[in-house]
């Protein structure tokens, strides 16, 4: 059984994703699920954090929506590249997972739009003034 929030992390192994998901290691509060959206020609395969050599495997998105039936509390936190924040956030609309982007870059305006277009709460963790809420926008 899970212990709080289901999480899944994108972007391992960058420098922020990989400090996140050894957090949420170390606290135990909150559970690290294995798979998270990553760039498959840079980084496709397994990756060991360095919390209780956890692996965290890459996958693909229908790998992350097969953990969502399984876990319905689950979250994203996205550390990933500007090029991916706005494919990345699509996805995550579409499919109702709640995300934290920590990502900058990107372009801001489709983000925006992407998230009113959808009924999804969300924050941007690098301009906290700003918060995207159920299909709304506000600073």
């Amino acid at each position: 059984m899970d212990k709080g929030i289901s999480v899944t992390i994108s972007g391992l192994p960058g420098k922020m994703a990989n400090l996140i998901a050894n957090r949420i290691i170390q606290d135990g509060i909150h559970t690290l699920l294995p798979f998270g959206l990553s760039d498959p020609v840079l980084y496709m395969g397994e990756y060991w954090t360095g919390a209780e050599n956890r692996i965290v495997e890459y996958g693909t998105e229908e790998e992350v929506l097969k953990q969502k039936i399984d876990h319905p509390n689950l979250i994203a936190i996205d550390f990933t590249v500007p090029g991916a924040v706005n494919q990345n956030a699509e996805f995550y609309c579409k499919n109702g997972i709640p995300f934290v982007m920590g990502t900058t870059g990107g372009n801001r305006n489709l983000l925006k739009k992407t998230i009113k277009a959808m009924a999804i709460t969300t924050t941007n963790f690098f301009r906290p003034t700003e918060r995207y809420i159920c299909g709304s926008f506000t600073t």
